[in-house]
């Protein structure tokens, strides 16, 4: 088996998380910072993790609808595939951000703290749900 990655695309920083081989368990990883250099830093993890799909969150509304971000994240989905030559698929991320920040204030990390691992939290439960549905 190979791995997959998920992103969680924001306007200043991008969640990453990784699969096992066995596409089992989801990790968290140092969140890219949205810049000139990110794609060309994802292209090194993906050569380096062998990955084959990337799971991209698509920030539907609540009513499960596309929002304004949403057309941001196909086109930068379409841009992937293009340019990485990797299958890139949308899912749903609605309330990961949410459940990654409440899971944070459970185990009492301060609030300091999480701006940092926010996204990469959120990726990974996205991933880990995407991993769970399809296992």
């Amino acid at each position: 088996m190979s791995k997959i990655l998920a992103l969680d695309y924001g306007a200043s920083r991008i969640g990453v998380a990784v699969s096992d081989l066995r596409q089992t368990v989801a990790f968290p990883r140092e969140p890219l910072l949205n810049n000139s250099v990110w794609e060309k830093d994802l292209d090194q993890i993906i050569q380096t993790e062998q990955i084959t799909k990337i799971i991209l969150g698509n920030p539907l509304n609540q009513q499960g609808k596309p929002s304004e971000q949403s057309q941001i994240v196909k086109t930068l989905r379409d841009k992937l595939e293009r340019e990485l030559g990797v299958t890139v698929e949308l899912i749903d991320e609605r309330y990961t951000t949410v459940q990654a920040r409440r899971n944070f204030n459970l185990a009492k990390i301060p609030t300091r703290r999480q701006k940092g691992l926010i996204d990469s939290a959120a990726a990974q439960i996205m991933l880990q749900m995407y991993l769970d549905r399809n296992n």
